[in-house]
């Protein structure tokens, strides 16, 4: 049985991610860069970017990160935390893996997906990696498409276009939270593990 870690980051969605893989990997937390022994690691999400950032440098995981060829699975914070940094906290560094940088989302209320903090089931496009479906979304801040060279899924939201997905190699972020998705979001995590 295939094997997975989830970064054991306190107040994100570690055990939501760990309850939806139970069945069909094998799947344990980890604390420490040192202890890793799975070929794929998932950064959790819904954290505050700064905390975040704090938490994976006290515990050595960005030069960890920065220098494994493993896979590694970022979601919603953790998929802000793999890109430059974030305006929720500009003195925090990204590690740098993917491009961009986490934007604060205008809202616009005279268009439809237009409210702040973005919530909800949106349909997301193909692109080379990942199936189209929906996908379960909430979060204030989000990766702008423009300059964004790395394979991806864009979806609109408050009249801008935010890429919701980034592909670079073995590093994957995804804005959308999987573990909320139903089965295309159990799936799609079960495929992007396998490959």
């Amino acid at each position: 049985m295939t094997m997975i870690e989830i970064v054991n980051i306190k107040g994100t969605n570690r055990r939501n991610l760990f309850n939806c893989l139970k069945n069909s990997v094998k799947v344990a937390f980890v604390d420490e860069p040192s202890t890793v022994k799975a070929s794929t690691l998932i950064l959790p999400g819904v954290s505050h970017f700064g905390h975040y950032i704090d938490f994976l440098d006290a515990h050595g995981w960005r030069e960890f990160l920065l220098n494994t060829d493993r896979k590694i699975i970022g979601i919603c914070s953790g998929y802000h935390a793999l890109c430059s940094g974030s305006e929720e906290s500009t003195r925090h560094k990204g590690i740098g893996l993917l491009q961009g940088q986490a934007r604060l989302i205008k809202a616009d209320l005279s268009c439809a997906n237009g409210k702040v903090p973005h919530v909800g089931i949106r349909h997301l496009p193909k692109c080379n990696s990942i199936e189209q479906g929906k996908g379960y979304f909430v979060h204030s801040y989000g990766v702008l498409a423009d300059g964004i060279e790395n394979e991806s899924q864009v979806i609109t939201i408050a009249k801008n276009q935010y890429a919701v997905s980034q592909i670079n190699k073995n590093i994957i972020g995804l804005q959308y939270h999987p573990e909320l998705s139903g089965e295309y979001g159990k799936h799609l995590l079960l495929e992007l593990i396998s490959r």
